[in-house]
């Protein structure tokens, strides 16, 4: 791949994210669901580890 296209494809891929975001938010706001309740799961938590808890954490968000 030239770099050319290289710069013109992560130029789309960043686009699209920008707006799936905006797409997320505006769904968010018309559904109301933004402060809905986080619902805990504590069945595998003497298992898990730090990481694994940083990814959720952040994969919550």
């Amino acid at each position: 791949m030239t770099d050319e296209k290289l710069r013109c494809f992560r130029q789309h891929v960043a686009e699209r994210s920008i707006v799936m975001s905006l797409i997320g938010r505006i769904v968010t706001k018309i559904l109301g669901n933004e402060d809905r309740p986080v619902v805990r799961d504590d069945r595998n938590s003497g298992s898990s580890t730090p990481i694994g808890r940083l990814v959720t954490k952040i994969l919550g968000k």
